[in-house]
């Protein structure tokens, strides 16, 4: 390895990781339908931090590895069905729906990412 590209590898580490938020989260508040908690993500991408809430394991396994850049709608199976509807380029909501429904919802707000995640089971 050239020394030119063992220094091309360190700085795209260091602006990979100077973009990098933070994920930090407060209690879980338990209504009679349904438990919500909501975190809040020290960056402005909404990709990056579903990637924080993905790594955190706030998602579930049918949920898609990366944020979909457009609106999707994808069957698991007979019952359940994973959709991604994005309202503006500032929100989206990742949801699974089946006989419970659990959301993951994602909104820019002034240098940081508001995130929701609502669990309604029957």
């Amino acid at each position: 390895m050239t020394q030119a590209s063992v220094l091309f590898a360190v700085l795209a580490l260091a602006a990979a990781s100077a973009h990098a938020g933070k994920l930090s989260c407060g209690k879980t508040s338990t209504g009679e339908f349904a438990s919500t908690s909501k975190c809040s993500y020290s960056g402005t991408s909404l990709a990056d931090a579903y990637a924080a809430v993905r790594a955190a394991g706030h998602t579930t396994d049918h949920m898609p590895k990366t944020l979909p850049a457009k609106n999707t709608q994808r069957h698991i199976d007979e019952d359940t069905v994973v959709i991604t509807k994005w309202q503006g380029r500032q929100k989206v909501s990742v949801c699974e729906e089946n006989a419970a429904e659990y959301c993951v919802i994602l909104k820019q707000n002034k240098g940081r990412v508001a995130i929701q995640y609502i669990d309604a089971s029957p």
